[in-house]
């Protein structure tokens, strides 16, 4: 077998994939939708037919990101019962045909289904909402400059990095152990932190949070010094390259699984 990545090979495995698993996608968009509309739902009964742009942001960003990060736990579950890895292993495709057909279907196609999903659900609610409301609502605007929904690319992508690193790298309980390794490495920075800051400025410090302003005690006053436009251009370059490292560190894994 050509161990290289070749179209044909990769578009039949990405059929494959398709074709196994239509009725567990099918299902799973059902559930989707069904717990937007009971979210949504309950979020306007509440508010009394009001569900401002605002609120539609918060639970599009919280039901992505913990819908996303289960659904990518499970694209590589074959791999933990050995019954399923067998054929999985030694289906004749590349390691990156098969890493490119996981990734796509965890990142790609699952961020446009959820999307999907909750416009379909959202305008439904606006539209039952306006019906009865005095002041109309408006469904929420993925270029919102405001809220600037879009953004929500970079934090879904960290945590898509890491729940599809560890679903390749535990063989079983892939969703609780990667999230105690998270819970693990968020402790550890902000522990580290305070130190580091300590370290770099010689006046007293109040506590910090990693990556933002920093507090420096005078006296009886304190100077709030906030990061500059480089300092966050800098950030955002280091955590592409956190998503890249756990990505590349999730394909070399599932090579190492197959040798």
């Amino acid at each position: 077998m050509n161990n290289t990545f070749t179209f044909n090979r990769f578009a039949l495995l990405f059929k494959k994939q398709f074709v196994e698993n239509i009725s567990t996608y099918l299902m799973s968009a059902a559930v989707l939708i069904g717990f937007l509309a009971v979210v949504l739902g309950f979020s306007a009964y509440v508010n009394d037919a009001n569900l401002g742009e605002g609120t539609q942001f918060k639970i599009f960003i919280v039901l992505l990101m913990f819908s996303g990060v289960i659904f990518t736990s499970t694209i590589f579950a074959d791999l933990g019962d050995k019954k399923k890895a067998i054929p999985m292993l030694t289906l004749p495709v590349s390691h990156l045909e098969k890493y490119l057909v996981g990734w796509i279907y965890s990142f790609l196609i699952f961020l446009l289904v959820f999307t999907a999903c909750f416009y379909l659900v959202d305008s439904l609610t606006i539209y039952i909402c306006n019906l009865n409301s005095v002041q109309k609502n408006e469904v929420l605007s993925l270029f919102d400059h405001e809220l600037q929904p879009y953004k929500v690319i970079s934090p879904f992508a960290v945590l898509h990095a890491l729940a599809f690193t560890g679903a390749i790298f535990f063989e079983k309980l892939h969703l609780i152990k990667t999230a105690f390794f998270t819970l693990l490495m968020v402790f550890a920075i902000f522990l580290l932190n305070q130190p580091l800051v300590k370290a770099i400025f010689e006046p007293e410090v109040r506590n910090t949070v990693p990556f933002d302003h920093v507090g420096v005690i005078d006296g009886k006053d304190v100077w709030y010094i906030q990061p500059t436009a480089d300092s966050q251009y800098i950030l955002s370059i280091l955590v592409v390259l956190l998503i890249i490292i756990f990505w590349a560190s999730a394909y070399f894994k599932l090579k190492e699984k197959q040798v």
